[in-house]
């Protein structure tokens, strides 16, 4: 779990949260150890990962406003956790408001991904209705920073086996995916079929290498949607 003591202990002096904050603005009266039964149910038959979301505090972090850019910033040097850079799209300032995001919330995801397919053509609608009840799909922003948070936490990435696809769309078209590689680093990338002339008709220019991620096998992430993250340890 990645709560507000994590959040103290990894970004000393840039995140300020306390419990108090906690207990007014998350839910009143729940207690550390209600959160980490919720890890123990088997809502999605795989590990879980229960982190808190503090958009209000990632502002300290750099002088970027809440995007992937902030992180590919932030963690732009050759430690892990980091980013693969030649696997990771491109995105000009006037589109950071498209690749952000963070509630001040819980946020509870398998580790790795729900719907497992090999096939980078399988429907992304389809995978996304046999989601359970009470999830939806994350953004590429909330899939990220749960691979960073996951990371800091056990030294190895939540989507080591399967790329992880997300509801965010890059270039409005292609949905994007979350990868995190051992040794290269986190990979943020659009899910584009190895032939695929749409794009280049459309003029996007791909920056990254479709090559090492086309090949990665795709499932769709998941997260429990808020009301039922606190609902769970009555079931």
């Amino acid at each position: 779990m990645f709560g507000p003591d994590e959040w103290l202990k990894y970004f000393p002096g840039e995140v300020t949260i306390t419990k108090d904050d906690l207990k007014k603005r998350i839910h009143s009266g729940y207690q550390e150890h209600v959160l980490k039964d919720l890890l123990k149910e088997p809502y999605f038959g795989l590990p879980q990962f229960l982190f808190l979301g503090v958009e209000w505090a990632l502002n300290k972090l750099t002088t970027l406003p809440h995007s992937l850019p902030m992180w590919y910033e932030y963690y732009a040097g050759k430690q892990h956790p980091k980013f693969d850079e030649n696997n990771c799209v491109s995105i000009g300032p006037n589109e950071w408001h498209l690749y952000g995001g963070l509630g001040f919330q819980w946020y509870l995801m398998p580790i790795g991904v729900q719907v497992l397919s090999p096939l980078i053509s399988s429907s992304y609608d389809i995978q996304v209705a046999m989601l359970p009840d009470g999830c939806y799909v994350p953004s590429a922003f909330e899939r990220v920073t749960a691979n960073i948070l996951y990371y800091l936490l056990n030294k190895k990435y939540l989507d080591t086996t399967f790329a992880a696809t997300t509801q965010t769309l890059w270039a409005k078209q292609y949905q994007i995916s979350v990868h995190g590689d051992p040794e290269k680093g986190i990979q943020v990338f659009p899910t584009i079929p190895l032939f695929d002339t749409q794009s280049q008709a459309s003029g996007v220019t791909l920056t990254f290498n479709v090559t090492d991620t086309a090949v990665l096998p795709l499932g769709i992430a998941a997260c429990v949607k808020q009301d039922d993250v606190f609902d769970l340890h009555h079931r």
